[in-house]
């Protein structure tokens, strides 16, 4: 029997207090790394005036520079812009091979990046956040949706309105945002005859800045009839409710997961992920006291304490630059007044705070920057490859899980959206016929990192065969497939298929070869018949020459 909205609405709000007690250890974490590394996410756990000075109890700026960079880092190999780092294709490799099917998926791929990378979108700064938020609290929820008449638009949430839910593989499929709005935004958002009593009163007595607390669910629609032509038919349901009135406002529904909810990390039995900032805390926490003492140590050696006798006759004493102390200077010439020496070990404080910063640098991932910033101006493109796979090496264990929590995630709902709307073309019959599903393939630095251990195998391995061709011949190389090698070669080194021959041009170049081949071995025989004859002819000449 299905449930009523009242009753559905009890059951969310009733239960969304275990959900928050869930979420509530990580907070003051989460507070801190706001406070030591991310000062432009206060304000999200703790109320802040707009417009403050924020970052006061950072004396180390190891960790929030770090977060920049990899920041960067992160973007640059998962998401590289300018790149078509995800190609769109089949779960069947016989169905990749159908021409049909083939300019299908290019044709989605090319859509695909147009409407991700459309202006109104906003990919690329929402993302930078999301990557940003891995960073520092090791949990990013990233929303894609349909803007009716504009394509999709981004938006990284601050983790601070949501709360998650695992399903029983341990993926998030239940999401609740708890946010604010006025009376004016609900009344733009969902229409002024859709609200609720309490809102609808803030309105109609031109309260418009009164704020309400609002619940928007998303979870797996356990009343699902595909048969059905409306949203309950819909894989996900969507619920706004206010909690002020514990009543529903707008109920809807998603074919796809809208959000996704990506970890960086996750520790056993733990829903929400672990940053390099957490994985490194108490070094950060070191680091800003170390800092801190040596500013105080410091501040004591350039401006240090006065020593003062006891019965001086010196009552005030002036620090500023260029100032007079009269009686400065005893009858005997003694100073009346000195410095007093703290014995403090500024180089070896100096030298504690390096120590302690190398973890937090190996955390935010500047080895990555490292690698990139050492460098030459001219490289083989065997150190090429061992750059690309050392950095794969370092990126590989946590960005690999972007693929599945967030690309993937937001990939499913970005064509499943396009498809809808028209922006991509509905697949071919063939790929109902056989029954085909959709997959990602992803062509991004991480991935080609990955590919270059292969690349520098074969490299090496042609470096060793060279002194044996020159014991035994030329035909040690017979073994390898240089049909196969030069293709994989070129996507070890990031080269696009489109500046490669197919292969039927490259056996259009090879019969137009074989031609010339043949053309320049028949003119050849033919001069050499020429020359023959031409040889033959003088010699008859001269043999008659000698008989007359």
């Amino acid at each position: 029997m299905a449930m009523r909205t009242g009753e559905i609405v009890d059951e969310i709000l009733h239960g969304f207090p275990a959900v928050q007690a869930k979420r509530s250890p990580w907070e003051s974490t989460w507070r801190e790394i706001d406070e030591r590394v991310n000062p432009l996410g206060q304000g999200g756990f703790t109320q802040k005036t707009s417009g403050g000075v924020r970052g006061t109890e950072i004396f180390d700026h190891t960790a929030s520079l770090g977060l920049d960079r990899f920041t960067s880092a992160y973007t640059g190999m998962i998401i590289p812009r300018g790149e078509r780092y995800q190609q769109v294709s089949t779960t069947d490799p016989d169905l990749n091979e159908d021409p049909e099917m083939q300019r299908w998926l290019e044709h989605a791929t090319d859509r695909l990046f147009a409407a991700r990378y459309s202006p109104q979108a906003g990919f690329d700064p929402e993302a930078n956040m999301c990557i940003r938020s891995l960073g520092s609290y090791g949990s990013a929820p990233f929303w894609v949706d349909h803007w009716i008449g504009r394509g999709l638009f981004y938006k990284t949430f601050h983790l601070s309105e949501i709360y998650v839910e695992e399903d029983f593989r341990g993926r998030i499929d239940t999401i609740y945002r708890e946010y604010e709005l006025n009376a004016r935004q609900a009344a733009q958002q969902f229409g002024a005859d859709n609200l609720t009593p309490l809102i609808a009163k803030a309105v109609a007595d031109n309260k418009l800045d009164t704020k309400f607390k609002i619940l928007h669910v998303v979870r797996p629609r356990v009343d699902r009839d595909p048969e059905r032509l409306d949203f309950r038919r819909m894989r996900f349901e969507s619920r706004y409710i206010s909690i002020a009135d514990k009543a529903q406002i707008r109920e809807g529904g998603y074919t796809s997961q809208p959000m996704a909810f990506s970890r960086y990390v996750t520790a056993p039995r733990e829903i929400y992920g672990r940053s390099p900032a957490i994985q490194v805390l108490g070094s950060i926490r070191t680091v800003n006291a170390i800092a801190k003492t040596l500013l105080r140590a410091g501040h004591k050696a350039v401006d240090p304490p006065l020593l003062l006798p006891e019965d001086g006759v010196l009552s005030q004493i002036q620090n500023m630059p260029g100032g007079f102390n009269v009686g400065g200077i005893g009858f005997d010439g003694r100073p009346m007044v000195m410095p007093m020496q703290t014995g403090g070990q500024l180089p070896f404080g100096f030298e504690m705070l390096n120590n302690e910063r190398e973890p937090i640098r190996d955390a935010f991932l500047e080895k990555v920057w490292s690698l990139v910033l050492e460098r030459r101006d001219r490289m083989t493109a065997t150190e090429v490859l061992e750059i690309s796979r050392m950095q794969g090496m370092l990126l590989a264990p946590m960005a690999s899980r972007q693929e599945t929590e967030w690309q993937g995630v937001q990939t499913e709902r970005e064509l499943d959206i396009l498809i809808d709307v028209g922006f991509i073309r509905r697949p071919p019959p063939v790929f109902f016929e056989a029954g085909g599903r959709i997959k990602m393939i992803y062509d991004n630095p991480l991935s080609r990192a990955a590919k270059a251990e292969e690349a520098l195998g074969f490299g090496r391995y042609v470096e060793m065969l060279t002194p044996l061709a020159g014991i035994v011949g030329e035909e040690v190389y017979d073994v390898i497939d240089t049909e196969a090698a030069p293709r994989e070669l070129a996507k070890a080194l990031a080269v696009r298929t489109r500046y490669l021959s197919t292969p039927e041009k490259v056996a259009e170049k090879r019969e137009a070869r074989a031609q010339a081949k043949q053309a320049e071995a028949a003119l050849a025989g033919i001069q050499q018949a020429a020359a023959a004859v031409k040889d033959l002819s003088a010699a008859r000449g001269e043999e008659t020459a000698l008989a007359a």
